[in-house]
């Protein structure tokens, strides 16, 4: 007969199992389900205030191709109605709808190191899209990326010395990855990835849509590399397009560093 003490430690292996279980099945909420048509959630980013100064940055290593000197990414305003480009916009809290990739969209997501700059700069993506850089200078970058801040810990660090083969990475999860070059400090990237399909960034005028949106009451997200993070509850009504405007920024309200403004996912 088993004594109490053993019963005890053989139940602790158990319970851990099934903790394991349930928080991998609570983690995975959104499915998608092809009865949902759903309606379009648009509108326009704003700015709010001041964009910062673009500031200067000295290049020490490889001036000769990269430049003396290496401006900002510069804030895209559109004079004529004060939207903001680039800006990341989601939705939190929907757990059914479109599938999570649509058959017409690109399975690889591409980075390129050109002309000592990461080309795009702004990226979003789903769990499932596989990130692919490639470096097309003429010289050597050090890609390295890290999840959540540029402190965070190591997904990628790969020497890409000129004229060598692209890497690949798979996106398994969601979160905020930040992109940089340790051998130019100047060259940053962030790539946005999401576990559901509702997510755009704005164009030059700051519109944007989100399409087959199934009603519900959702927090609307949208966050950008110089303002952070704003986020307010909008709901979507039945067969009803919704239409808002929301802004962002201000010189005085953002840290000058991607790192303390993740979103969330």
């Amino acid at each position: 007969m088993m004594n109490p003490q053993a019963r005890g430690t053989l139940m602790l292996p158990v319970c851990l199992v099934v903790g394991l279980v349930v928080a991998e099945a609570t983690a995975e909420t959104y499915q998608a389900d092809p009865t949902i048509n759903g309606v379009t959630v648009q509108g326009r980013i704003k700015l709010s205030g001041l964009p910062k100064d673009n500031v200067a940055t000295p290049v020490y290593r490889d001036s000769d191709y990269c430049g003396e000197i290496v401006l900002g990414e510069t804030v895209a305003v559109d004079p004529s109605t004060n939207g903001l480009g680039n800006v990341v916009v989601s939705l939190v809290g929907v757990e059914r709808g479109k599938p999570l990739i649509p058959a017409d969209a690109p399975v690889i997501l591409e980075i390129e190191s050109k002309k000592c700059r990461f080309s795009p700069h702004l990226n979003t993506a789903a769990v499932g899209t596989t990130l692919e850089v490639r470096n097309l200078d003429p010289i050597l970058h050090n890609l390295h990326v890290r999840r959540e801040t540029r402190f965070g810990p190591t997904v990628m660090n790969v020497i890409q010395p000129a004229g060598t083969r692209s890497v690949q990475k798979p996106f398994s999860e969601a979160g905020f990855l930040d992109v940089r070059c340790d051998v130019h400090a100047f060259m940053s990237a962030s790539v946005h990835v999401f576990d559901h399909p509702y997510f755009t960034t704005t164009d030059h005028t700051g519109s944007f849509a989100m399409t087959k949106v199934p009603p519900g009451v959702y927090k609307l997200q949208i966050w950008h590399e110089q303002f952070g993070t704003r986020e307010r509850t909008i709901k979507v009504p039945p067969g009803e397009n919704v239409t808002l405007e929301m802004e962002i920024g201000g010189k005085n309200l953002a840290p000058s560093d991607m790192s303390d403004m993740r979103p969330a996912r």
